[in-house]
């Protein structure tokens, strides 16, 4: 097949997140199983088409992600022309692909679910009531004076302050997957929210996990480390469960004097105080600043490292998809407590990890002092943990996954552009 991927993300030039992450890990595995591979992607070094190995990377000079649609659609015209692409793949974040669908309605196009806007900002900020009464007093004002009116004051609702701009991108995305010929979701978690919240049809709706690749260095990781070292990995931000963390930590410190815990990521900014999530770990943890380390962003080629200096992964969020840093701990072969709020409940099994409720710092806590105080227990999840990445997320293993889904677009879009002429 000569396929597109359409996406904002991709390294080198625009390694972002996990969305470029995984277009790098789906054009390497698409092109080793013999397919023509292209890339489209935004870029703020370079333009034009290139050629990566056996896989042409078409860039384009637009960084603001809201315009990077109608930026790439020409581009990709102008090669469609040359190519003939047999399916096109975009994520649903942003809609990348949103402008291609418009001028080429007929060809096969396949949405990849990653995290929606709509469902990054329900589970960024606390959506108990007491949270809200903590920080919201002028809606509580406005409560107040309703029921002092004699009025029903207006029922307290997660997105109450969305602006104008949010419930547009939240249409757009929205109206996108549901106008694309097939819909592939790497977990069911995130499959049965759009269907159950954006109302997609569960007939064109698949489960295909993401490719992964680990690298030598990650598989070369030993299990039998005993520093008593906790991890964690990926941005500092709410919906990755930090403020739980930090909430743990001391209680994990107590049971375990001699326990330190490494931050790896770059932080965003906390939701209420506004400050940067680094500067609120270590304002909330300052009594015990001498067991945190907080490092910062590292590169992809520097990950191992830091995964070799610790024995415990904690992913403490709030929800996730199929996240990257998930896989690269089960390769490092370390032991992992994680949300089973989304995705990770897929990716782990018993034998692979202790799953725990979202927005509970004890049982983080819990199993974090666990882990540390067997290492017969983590040695045996890392080892297991290892050999589910290799076994289930590999070339030979989701490669035809993600080409039958391929194939169920493309004959999707002809059964209805046939019926469309009849």
């Amino acid at each position: 097949m000569h396929i597109a991927l359409v996406s904002f993300e991709y390294p080198p030039d625009n390694a972002c997140g996990g969305i470029g992450t995984y277009t790098k890990e789906a054009a390497d595995l698409l092109a080793r199983r013999g397919h023509s591979v292209e890339v489209f992607a935004a870029s703020n070094r370079r333009s034009g088409h290139f050629e990566h190995g056996n896989i042409g990377v078409n860039l384009v000079g637009e960084m603001d992600r809201t315009r990077f649609a109608n930026a790439v659609a020409p581009v990709f015209s102008t090669r469609h022309a040359i190519c003939n692409f047999d399916v096109v793949e975009s994520p649903e974040y942003f809609a990348d692909g949103r402008e291609i669908l418009r001028l080429h309605p007929t060809t096969p196009h396949v949405v990849k679910l990653h995290t929606p806007n709509q469902l990054i900002r329900s589970s960024s900020s606390r959506r108990t009531f007491t949270g809200w009464v903590r920080h919201n007093v002028g809606q509580i004002r406005v409560m107040a004076g309703a029921l002092r009116r004699g009025r029903r004051p207006q029922r307290y609702h997660p997105y109450h302050r969305l602006k104008p701009a949010d419930l547009e991108q939240d249409s757009i995305e929205c109206n996108y997957v549901k106008q694309c010929s097939l819909v592939a979701s790497p977990s069911t978690a995130m499959a049965e929210w759009a269907i159950r919240e954006w109302g997609i049809d569960r007939a064109k709706t698949r489960v295909v996990p993401n490719p992964y690749i680990p690298s030598r260095e990650l598989l070369s990781i030993p299990a039998t480390t005993n520093r008593k070292a906790v991890g964690f990995f990926g941005r500092l931000e709410y919906r990755k469960g930090i403020c739980d963390l930090v909430e743990a930590i001391p209680v994990i410190l107590r049971a375990e004097p001699d326990a330190s815990f490494r931050f790896v990521g770059s932080p965003l900014y906390h939701p209420v105080t506004h400050e940067s999530f680094e500067v609120f770990v270590l304002r909330k943890l300052h009594k015990v600043r001498r067991s945190i380390t907080m490092v910062g962003p590292v590169h992809l080629q520097g990950m191992p490292a830091e995964y070799s200096k610790v024995d415990v992964c904690v992913f403490p969020s709030v929800w996730e998809n199929f996240p990257y840093v998930c896989l690269e701990a089960m390769s490092a072969a370390k032991a992992i407590v994680a949300s089973n709020s989304g995705g990770m409940s897929e990716m782990l099994d018993a034998d692979c990890g202790l799953l725990i409720p979202p927005n509970d710092p004890r049982a983080i806590a819990d199993s974090v002092i666990r882990l540390l105080r067997s290492d017969s227990v983590r040695m045996k999840m890392g080892a297991r943990s290892r050999q589910t990445v290799l076994d289930r997320y590999s070339v030979d293993s989701v490669g035809p996954q993600i080409e039958n889904s391929y194939a169920q677009a493309i004959s999707m879009t002809r059964a209805r552009t046939d019926e469309c002429v009849r």
